[in-house]
């Protein structure tokens, strides 16, 4: 895939948030979860997350750890060269953006986080490509998603760098029936990430930057 066609396609991508971790996300920029659990000297590994962690580094800004209730059924999808361990650093280890505004708000308005403010930032796709394209990773999946058994299987090989990504092999699996990308992703932090969004809002009520 090319990275021209990736910005053609999905010239916003998304990345959604709980609201009260929006005052850190200016602080620190996007930072993945291992860095989360640095920065607050938590230690979550060993399995997955059954709750989300709130905590408060220092006396000024909260940062949300969200839980891996979705990941049920993960250790009957991985393939055999990725341990359940494997795959949970390779989640933590980046930071995620919707390729679409249609999955962004399944994931808002669903559930989990319908009743909790969701702080959403609109990234525009060319200043991101810009500044990682070179390491960026795309998926064909919600990665993090394993609630029912017999899900398509995945592990190191899910995630691919633009060019190595098969665009055009999804678009015509997918058909019409769903995206050639679900999954935006930088592996590691993305701590300039205020000068990519265009646009922030607040979920159920939106505002402006």
């Amino acid at each position: 895939m090319l990275a021209e066609t990736l910005i053609d396609r999905h010239p916003q991508v998304f990345h959604t948030a709980d609201a009260r971790a929006w005052d850190s996300i200016q602080t620190h920029g996007l930072l993945p979860t291992a860095m989360l659990r640095d920065l607050v000297g938590a230690d979550f590994t060993g399995a997955r997350r059954r709750s989300t962690v709130y905590t408060v580094p220092g006396s000024d800004h909260t940062v949300v750890i969200r839980d891996q209730q979705p990941l049920k059924f993960l250790n009957q999808v991985l393939h055999e060269d990725t341990t359940e361990q494997d795959f949970l650093d390779i989640l933590d280890g980046r930071c995620f953006f919707w390729a679409t505004e249609d999955r962004l708000m399944r994931i808002v308005k669903g559930r989990n986080y319908r009743n909790t403010p969701q702080v959403v930032l609109s990234v525009d796709t060319a200043s991101l490509v810009s500044a990682y394209g070179d390491i960026i990773e795309l998926s064909p999946y919600n990665s993090g998603d394993v609630h029912v058994p017999g899900l398509p299987r995945r592990g190191r090989s899910t995630f691919q760098l633009i060019a190595d990504y098969d665009y055009d092999y999804w678009a015509r699996f997918r058909g019409r029936s769903a995206d050639p990308v679900v999954e935006v992703t930088v592996p590691g932090p993305i701590p300039d990430i205020l000068d990519h969004i265009s646009q922030v809002r607040l979920f159920p009520d939106d505002f402006d930057v």
